[in-house]
């Protein structure tokens, strides 16, 4: 974020999550005296809303209901490996990186805020992901209904 931060100084970042790694991160942004940083719950429904980009960052591989939102909303996602990986496409559908490689997050991070038509892509193949998440789930769910 201090990277990104120095190149376009009028960016923000939103840390959403009530976990256990919340209070540590609290006081290193404050130790640090990192500007333009919040704090927020995960359980706010206006959260899509506000942001431009979805950053999942799981240590363990976790396809998370939020980064569905995310993808939903039309929202370009980056993330660490992630169940499903498969069907997701990196610099299709998502950009990836290995967790705790924050060079390679930083260089996602400014590759989409310099390249306008790549954020059109994710977003748009996003959206089509999430809706053909949707319909095979609501298939499988039929199926095991019949059975």
């Amino acid at each position: 974020y201090q990277i990104v931060k120095q190149k376009y100084p009028r960016t923000e970042l939103i840390i959403a999550g009530d976990g256990t790694a919340r209070e540590s991160y609290e006081k290193q942004i404050q130790n640090a005296k990192i500007f333009g940083v919040s704090f927020v719950s995960n359980q706010q429904d206006d959260l899509f809303e506000e942001i431009d980009l979805f950053i999942n960052c799981y240590h363990v591989e976790y396809f998370s209901l939020e980064l569905l939102q995310a993808m939903a909303s039309g929202i370009p996602v980056i993330s660490s490996p992630v169940g499903m990986i498969d069907k997701l496409i990196m610099r299709k559908n998502i950009l990836m990186y290995q967790f705790n490689d924050s060079s390679t997050l930083t260089d996602n991070i400014l590759e989409l805020i310099e390249q306008p038509n790549l954020v059109r892509e994710l977003s748009e193949n996003g959206r089509l992901f999430a809706c053909n998440y949707g319909s095979e789930s609501e298939s499988l769910l039929n199926f095991y209904a019949n059975l």
